[in-house]
């Protein structure tokens, strides 16, 4: 198949799944890839089209033939599967093909942050840590990056090394909610009172609910109670 042959039924499964006709996309698709069941384009917008159709084991197997055919480019269906792996849960495989995009860029920040997002998931706390590093390496200024690495750090009982990252968050984003929260809960957990108060404004703006009074009130009686 021909590259304007190509990129014209790209354009039409696009249009489909931008209508919200999914399955339509699909056909179109599946009907192209009689002809050229190899074309990593194809297969990869293939993954697109189940994914946004909620398919996801259809959209992994279709990403998977993708980034098999498509040789050095084979870095968007590998982003795209690594990500349907982190959605659900399989750690292990998430984890190869994060790192094997990584390979391919070390300096795409969204799959450092994402890689470290499933680690901290499953406890790995300093290797999540020295992800977030990575990625702000290539981005110092991604408040998300440092809400994260605060948390991470958090984890490890690095509290005021946390507090430094979620203040940084907040200063990049002051409604960046997380950090507010994560920023009070970290100095409360360092006996710092105001953090009590940190966390009760954040409520009164936000209603978040780690924020609430009955969380700052069980924390206030862990404080007394040494």
């Amino acid at each position: 198949m021909s590259t304007s042959e190509t990129e014209h039924i790209v354009s039409e499964a696009s249009a489909f799944i931008n209508e919200g006709e999914f399955d339509k996309a699909i056909a179109r698709l599946d009907l192209a890839l009689q002809k050229d069941e190899t074309n990593a384009r194809l297969l990869y917008m293939k993954g697109c089209a189940h994914a946004e159709f909620g398919q996801l084991e259809d959209a992994i197997a279709a990403y998977e033939s993708s980034a098999e055919h498509a040789g050095e480019m084979a870095i968007n269906p590998l982003y795209n599967l690594a990500n349907l792996y982190k959605e659900r849960d399989d750690f292990p495989n998430a984890v190869i093909t994060f790192n094997k995009v990584l390979q391919l860029d070390p300096s795409m920040c969204d799959a450092w942050i994402n890689l470290g997002c499933i680690l901290d998931d499953h406890k790995q706390h300093a290797t999540a840590l020295d992800c977030y590093d990575a990625a702000l390496q290539s981005d110092s200024e991604d408040p998300l990056t440092w809400s994260n690495r605060g948390n991470s750090l958090r984890a490890l009982d690095r509290l005021e090394e946390a507090e430094t990252s979620y203040r940084k968050a907040l200063e990049l984003d002051e409604d960046n909610i997380a950090s507010a929260v994560g920023l009070g809960g970290s100095m409360v957990e360092r006996g710092d009172v105001e953090g009590l108060a940190l966390l009760d404004e954040t409520y009164e703006s936000t209603q978040h609910p780690k924020a609430t009074p009955g969380v700052q009130a069980l924390i206030a009686l862990s404080l007394e109670n040494g």
